[in-house]
């Protein structure tokens, strides 16, 4: 995705369409994607709210428990979050 961000971005809103309705750790994985191709691509409004979504689970233990792969983009949502108010719009 680094190294094209529009079409990592339409890659990015296709998978977010089809792993929503799956729901799950596919969601998640899919959601943090579609929030950082959407940091790259300078739409930090829309980013925002899938940054935040699932910062409620980073107070779950057992969430925390889970493989690093699943743990990573929601720990990462905080940090992002924080960084909105320096990126340019």
């Amino acid at each position: 995705m680094a190294g094209e961000i529009v079409s990592g971005t339409v890659a990015a809103e296709r998978a977010f369409a089809v792993a929503e309705d799956a729901g799950g750790w596919a969601e998640i994985l899919a959601t943090a994607l579609l929030a950082i191709a959407l940091l790259l691509s300078g739409e930090h409004q829309r980013a925002e709210p899938l940054l935040r979504r699932y910062e409620p689970l980073l107070e779950q233990p057992d969430f925390l428990e889970r493989g690093y792969y699943v743990v990573w983009p929601a720990g990462q949502s905080p940090r992002l979050v924080g960084a909105l108010p320096a990126l340019p719009s």
